[in-house]
């Protein structure tokens, strides 16, 4: 998943810039990490889009792959 938006929309990692952070939609079995969206209310509407299954959790994203880190929203 590499959207070039996703720069512009989504604040950067201060501690490392090949991470931005987020609202992420995702399934845990078998995982797919949908997207991230600055917005909570966008990843809502694209989960239930999405169907059973997928969540949203605020949490930090490395750019070029799948990987999505749950954190707390500070």
């Amino acid at each position: 998943m590499e959207f070039k938006w996703l720069l512009r929309e989504l604040q950067r990692d201060p501690n490392d810039q090949d991470w931005v952070k987020g609202w992420g939609v995702y399934r845990n079995t078998p995982w797919h990490l949908a997207c991230v969206y600055n917005s909570e209310a966008v990843a809502v509407s694209e989960a239930v889009r999405l169907g059973q299954g997928y969540a949203v959790s605020w949490g930090a994203h490395k750019l070029g792959t799948n990987q999505f880190i749950i954190t707390e929203k500070s």
